[in-house]
């Protein structure tokens, strides 16, 4: 027999689904036309009309509905507050039984097969302006740029001896540079491009080389990693990409920065025109833009059915330094300001960067019944490095549920399934976390004992397997940092 509080919920719940208003529908089509009466061809123009729509009516709830296809967008889908649903009247954005696909790719089309079996490609002129490449994406497979060793690593042979500066006094070059054995590191042609892959137990840098000095085989960096070369005992492991002489490989790749000329190495199998290939060009797909610390917030709206795929994280002029856990690097969906969002039966694939960041501000959202997988990075993220200035300002009250995060860290290993920095009263639950190269979950992000605001999280019900895969170490299914009274980790 059904309590009376329950009758009563059950009660509260019909008679706020009766009076809730027919939703408005906005239809979208990769073959729409922006300027007509609709269905529209673009993102942009659906969010735009969707605008006019809460304005003229704000009481009915909103429906873009996506017509099966690829949507490619050359700009990052920016939702802020006025963008906003409520609980009766939400912005749903999806599609019905076939998945629609947003992508930040763009298709090759235009390539040529050449004498020595490689595919060429004028990527500039393709992608219309000069975007350094991440990765390549091959029948919906993350493909890497070219690397020597291929499948394995070289090995640093000694710590770079200290110098002086003009005052005479000691420089230290333990985290700028170190000694490499003969014939790994060469004065190649695009030795300007040269990006050296450095594995520091639990974390990697990407290193731009500054100078070379070949006669004492010393490379110099130009920024210092975290932890110094050979800090974790000698012959560090290292591998060389980015450089035409390591394009040695079938799936591997080498963009020439100079020319913007990108030659492929094809798999046995793979021929022009039978062959689907993509290259990102946008870092983030969609950017929730709420202002928390002004009280001004992106809510209810929701994502659903949908697959978000392609996008780029290329190594910056500087490098990318060894930072744990991936923590500075961006997400395909971005969110600050973000309240009772949800991405519900959504698929994000394909990407460079993490797939979901809910990062400042973030309260009471969703990701549930999805598949996250073939990611550069990690799955979830959830906070921030540190504490949150204001309540408002914190990303609390936040799930992952029945959701399947799987195959990451191709091009940044350290990253996570599902990261929750100083958050609180979070769920991690019923998810199925595997074939990573370091931590399933993490949790914290405080290297003592201080008080801080990651607590009452809650982790629990999921299977986490499949880490580190002998490239990684010092990790955990469920890694937990600091002091967090209530957190919960269990089943």
């Amino acid at each position: 027999m059904p309590s009376s509080l329950h009758r009563i919920a059950c009660l509260t719940l019909f008679l706020a689904c009766a009076h809730a208003a027919a939703p408005v529908r906005i239809d979208l089509s990769p073959n729409g036309n922006d300027a007509g009466p609709g269905p529209f061809k673009t993102l942009a123009r659906a969010r735009d009309a969707a605008r006019e729509v809460r304005a003229a009516q704000p009481d009915a709830p909103i429906d873009i509905l996506l017509a099966p296809g690829i949507y490619s967008l050359f700009e990052t889908l920016v939702l802020t507050p006025e963008d906003s649903g409520t609980p009766l009247a939400p912005l749903t954005i999806r599609s019905e039984s076939d998945r629609a696909t947003i992508s930040g790719c763009v298709p090759i089309t235009k390539l040529k097969l050449r004498d020595d079996g490689l595919w060429e490609i004028d990527w500039y002129a393709l992608a219309g302006k000069k975007v350094t490449l991440s990765a390549l994406f091959v029948d919906g497979k993350f493909r890497g740029p070219c690397r020597t060793p291929n499948a394995d690593f070289f090995f640093t042979a000694g710590k770079a001896p200290a110098t002086t500066d003009a005052s005479g006094a000691e420089v230290d070059r333990t985290k700028t540079a170190f000694v490499y054995n003969e014939g790994e590191i060469k004065n190649w042609p695009d030795i300007t491009q040269a990006v050296i892959l450095s594995y520091h137990s639990w974390d990697v840098s990407h290193n731009r080389i500054a100078s070379l000095d070949e006669a004492s085989r010393i490379v110099n960096f130009r920024q210092p990693v975290t932890w110094a070369f050979e800090y974790w005992g000698p012959k560090q492991r290292y591998a060389v990409q980015h450089v035409r002489e390591a394009l040695d490989a079938p799936g591997e790749w080498y963009l020439d920065q100079s020319t913007g000329i990108l030659l492929y190495m094809p798999m046995p199998g793979e021929t022009p025109g039978k062959t689907s290939v993509v290259a990102p060009v946008l870092d983030v797909l969609v950017a929730f833009q709420g202002d928390p610390a002004n009280g001004r917030f992106v809510e209810h709206v929701r994502f659903e059915n949908l697959t978000f795929a392609h996008t780029n994280y290329p190594v910056p002029e500087a490098g990318i330094k060894d930072d744990q856990a991936a923590y500075t690097v961006n997400a395909a969906i971005m969110a600050d300001g973000a309240r009772h969002t949800s991405f519900d039966r959504c698929e994000i694939t394909g990407t460079s960067n993490y797939a979901i960041w809910y990062r400042v501000g973030c309260q009471y959202n969703r990701v549930a019944n999805s598949r996250l997988h073939h990611l550069g990075a990690g799955g979830v993220r959830i906070g921030n490095m540190a504490s949150p200035a204001t309540p408002a300002e914190a990303s609390d009250f936040n799930r992952v549920e029945n959701c399947h995060i799987h195959d990451g860290g191709y091009h940044l290993p350290e990253a996570i399934g599902v990261w929750i920095g100083r958050a609180s009263y979070n769920t991690v639950a019923h998810n199925d976390i595997h074939d990573f190269y370091y931590t399933g979950v993490s949790l914290g992000w405080l290297w003592g004992y201080e008080p801080t605001t990651a607590n009452h999280n809650l982790v629990e019900f999921n299977h986490i397997h499949n880490l580190g895969k002998g490239v990684l170490s010092d990790m955990g299914g469920v890694y937990h940092l600091g002091i967090a009274p209530g957190t919960i980790i269990r089943n």
